[in-house]
């Protein structure tokens, strides 16, 4: 049974209600396309379509439900169809989703200590959807269609496009990054009324073009391809022509080179044509260059509509992080994977220092108030993998070489250097940048700025000294004689002991760097406070979960990266 080119309105209970079982062949399943389904009054939360088993191969996309927002459910059962079209904007995973057109269940995953989310996934398939009604009144002859397959598995039983859900470099399924360049199918064919692909009225080649093709600088925001200019477009046809096969379809595979780019898709046959923009983006002209679909970080959906509002009131006046949402989109190359961020979340980025000790304590910002990320750059890695300019700028790639530049101002990383040998008392220093001489050492060092000087911008590095630790801590007289040594200092450290103080002096200068005060520097009295990583003397060596080790309450309302 199938519902095509048709108005189902008006109806006192449900437009449509399904009582197959979940056990039916999906080949034997209803399916519906280019329907007008809405205002139906009395069902089960003002449901449009209602089926009392659960069928997540019913094949309902491309309909009109009246409905605006739909939200991925990445923790629905494997037997629901994990998305959830809602009225109105899409609801947060902090509350219950709100009622949709479709019939839905409500799942819930728990995130210690006290969280609970919540996400809906819909009965049947009904993702993408027409944010506009059809007019299904002028609808008699075959209707020359593109589509799009990200994921190879399109059908010509019953055709549907991938273009409402594609996002450049990901995969559509877990909107992880995949490798560049990311080849997709395009495929054009007549449909009839009943959503079927027909034979073409008339033979002839096809032809596909592409036209407002971004061409940004790069791959990502800190990253390029050494392999091909950086002028290039960020998509490329394989080809630009093709015919009609036994399938009464025609193929062509466009590559995407950039986790940001967008382009424009036509393909006409005779005076038939067809298009979409790729991602598909709501605002006139793809505006705002995000696409409808919004993008995944670490596993959850972030809404392209939601505002870049990273910044919070508070103590430090913590201000973000310096990346416009676009910016966070397009995302950047994380020790050679690509990664997206979050509008919503404020990140830092910090060079490794050694692939050994990478950045200490710092990995402790994460949770706190904003989210690390260890990239390559510095001394300790070669020209090709460096994961920032020079000057440690890592969203440079904003030019566009075919249209207007990404708006944003440069953003730096911590650079962490790891300095040989050891001087007597310098365990580690965060230097910047505008005090004369600019390269800092520990004797000219001036006295510690107030806490808006020391920004991820200003800070030149910061430098660890881990053979101080060795030689002062791992001896008994060394150890004894320092003065930041507490009375029940455990002289001399074992190694591990040293490793920990070491990775604590990392996270304390990384602090530094993003305003955190020291402890008995702070513009504030802070004796009552409990010690933290920040306290300036030294502890026993504390593993990474113990409080000497990590950044508090106090630390976090400082917290500044521009």
């Amino acid at each position: 049974m199938y519902v095509t080119n048709s108005d189902i309105t008006n109806n006192g209970m449900y437009g449509i209600k399904l009582d197959v079982l979940s056990s039916t062949p999906v080949g034997s399943q209803p399916y519906g396309h280019l329907n007008n389904i809405s205002g139906n009054g009395g069902g089960a939360n003002k449901s449009q379509l209602w089926t009392t088993y659960w069928l997540a191969d019913s094949d309902w996309t491309n309909n009109y439900w009246g409905a605006s927002g739909v939200v991925p459910c990445p923790w629905a059962p494997s037997h629901v169809f994990p998305y959830h079209i809602s009225y109105g904007s899409p609801n947060p995973y902090d509350v219950p989703p709100a009622p949709g057109p479709v019939a839905y269940g409500t799942f819930q995953r728990f995130i210690p200590p006290i969280t609970i989310e919540y996400c809906g996934a819909d009965a049947v398939k009904d993702v993408p959807f027409s944010s506009e009604p059809f007019d299904n009144t002028v609808f008699t002859t075959p209707r020359f269609t593109l589509f799009l397959d990200v994921d190879g598995n399109f059908g010509t039983s019953s055709p549907s496009s991938d273009d409402g859900l594609y996002v450049p470099g990901s995969d559509l399924a877990s909107g992880v990054s995949v490798p560049l360049p990311q080849s997709v199918e395009l495929i054009a064919a007549y449909i009839d009324g009943n959503g079927a692909i027909v034979p073409p009225p008339a033979a002839g080649q096809l032809t596909f073009t592409l036209t407002e093709t971004s061409a940004f600088t790069g791959i990502a925001m800190n990253a390029s391809d050494a392999m091909r200019p950086d002028t290039a477009p960020d998509f490329e046809l394989q080809a630009t022509a093709a015919n009609f096969g036994t399938d009464n379809t025609a193929r062509v595979y466009l590559d995407c080179w950039d986790y940001g780019g967008f382009t424009r898709v036509n393909v006409t046959h005779g005076i038939a044509t067809a298009e979409f923009r790729l991602p598909q983006d709501d605002v006139p002209s793809g505006g705002d260059w995000l696409p409808d679909a919004g993008w995944v970080v670490m596993g959850q959906n972030v809404n392209a509509a939601n505002p870049d509002d990273d910044g919070e009131a508070g103590p430090g006046a913590t201000i973000g992080d310096g990346l416009s949402a676009f910016e966070e989109f397009r995302g950047f190359m994380v020790e050679g994977s690509h990664i997206r961020l979050s509008p919503e979340a404020k990140d830092a980025f910090l060079t490794i220092m050694t692939l050994e000790l990478r950045i200490g304590y710092g990995n402790n910002l994460d949770g706190v108030s904003v989210y690390t990320h260890e990239i390559r750059g510095g001394a300790a890695f070669g020209a090709n993998q460096q994961e920032m300019s020079a000057d440690r700028v890592i969203n440079g790639n904003r030019a566009n070489a075919n249209g207007a530049a990404i708006a944003g101002t440069d953003q730096r990383a911590v650079l962490l250097v790891r300095e040989v040998g050891w001087k007597n008392g310098v365990f580690g220093i965060t230097c910047w940048i505008g005090h004369t001489p600019d390269e800092c050492t520990y004797d000219q060092e001036p006295a510690s700025p107030s806490p808006d000087q020391l920004i991820p911008n200003t800070t030149k590095n910061v430098r660890i000294w881990p053979d101080t630790h060795s030689a002062q801590l791992g001896d008994f007289d060394e150890c004894s004689a320092l003065t930041h040594i507490p009375p029940n200092a455990p002289c001399p450290y074992t190694p591990e002991q040293i490793d920990n103080e070491m990775f604590r002096t990392m996270g304390h200068e990384v602090g530094h760097s993003i305003s955190i005060c020291h402890r008995g520097q702070c513009p504030v009295d802070t004796s009552g406070i409990p010690p933290s990583i920040m306290t300036g003397a030294f502890m026993e060596g504390p593993p990474a979960e113990q409080p000497g080790a990590q950044y508090d309450a106090f630390d976090a309302s400082q917290i500044r990266l521009r």
